[in-house]
């Protein structure tokens, strides 16, 4: 059994999971899945993430938000 095998047994993933592992990418999701409703709610998400994607700042004018504000 080989150590790759070894550890995709102990952590519970499959051989692809574990090769394309990114330590980066597991600490962002594990900090939004922690973010309270409560934060949630107070966070402008559309301003916050316009600061590094400008169009979508753009975005509101743009969209009609009101029909997908209905999905959440």
């Amino acid at each position: 059994m080989t150590i790759q095998t070894s550890l995709s047994l102990i952590y519970h993933v499959t051989l692809d999971e574990l090769i394309s592992f990114d330590i980066d990418v597991e600490e962002i999701k594990t900090t939004i899945e922690n973010i309270s409703d409560e934060v949630n709610k107070k966070v402008d998400w559309t301003k916050l993430w316009s600061e590094k994607y400008p169009i979508l700042a753009r975005y509101p004018q743009e969209v009609s938000l009101a029909y997908y504000q209905e999905f959440t």
